[in-house]
């Protein structure tokens, strides 16, 4: 399963999807998987080079991570629905802590071969 952006949808990269054929052994399939999956509606929003940076639901600063990325938003300009969604996914992870454990990230958490 990827991550699943309410603006993007699910964050996949044509390098994500080279990868799962290659690890299974059908890598020659990558041409006709991509021309599907662009066919069924995916857009591939992000680059191969371009840093996609996820942060869990279980950190417990995302909430007031999300309501500061809105305030810069703001202020920068953005419009009415993106910097609703923010605020939506704030109420999301919020509501979800409610019920789940969370934690503030430390260093040691990091695996780089992730």
């Amino acid at each position: 399963m990827f991550a699943t952006d309410p603006k993007y949808g699910p964050i996949l990269r044509k390098v994500d999807v080279e990868a799962i054929l290659k690890q299974a052994g059908v890598d020659s399939l990558l041409e006709t998987v991509v021309a599907d999956l662009e066919a069924s509606g995916h857009d591939f929003h992000f680059g191969a080079d371009e840093p996609v940076v996820v942060f869990r639901a279980q950190d417990q600063l995302r909430p007031k991570l999300l309501t500061s990325y809105h305030n810069l938003c703001a202020q920068g300009g953005s419009p009415a629905k993106h910097l609703n969604l923010i605020f939506d996914a704030r109420d999301k992870v919020a509501a979800w802590q409610e019920d789940h454990f969370t934690k503030v990230p430390s260093s040691d958490s990091f695996n780089p071969d992730n």
